[in-house]
């Protein structure tokens, strides 16, 4: 069985407010400079390494980017908006 991601959508995490990308097999990604490339990254990282150990672990995730205040959408960081991520997986037989 093949398991890929197709579709990641993340909301309010640094300078990205609401991002949706479709994803094939083999992805690049560029853009002028401080146009978030960076800030996506470090998301799906953010969400991996939230994701892949025990959840104890996300106050020590959460203080090496500086605290749950640097990683919210930095125009909005006194409102009450969510963070949010979604990823659409598709599995098919090889």
């Amino acid at each position: 069985m093949e398991t890929s991601i197709k579709k990641i959508e993340i909301k309010n995490y640094k300078s990205l407010e609401d991002v949706s990308v479709g994803l094939g097999k083999f992805n690049v990604i560029i853009g002028p400079n401080m146009s978030g490339k960076s800030n996506f990254l470090d998301s799906l990282r953010f969400l991996s390494q939230a994701t892949a150990g025990p959840t104890n672990e996300l106050p020590t995730i959460l203080r090496e980017r500086g605290g749950f205040e640097k990683i919210l959408f930095w125009r909005r960081k006194n409102t009450t908006h969510k963070h949010l991520y979604r990823v659409y997986i598709q599995q098919k037989e090889i």
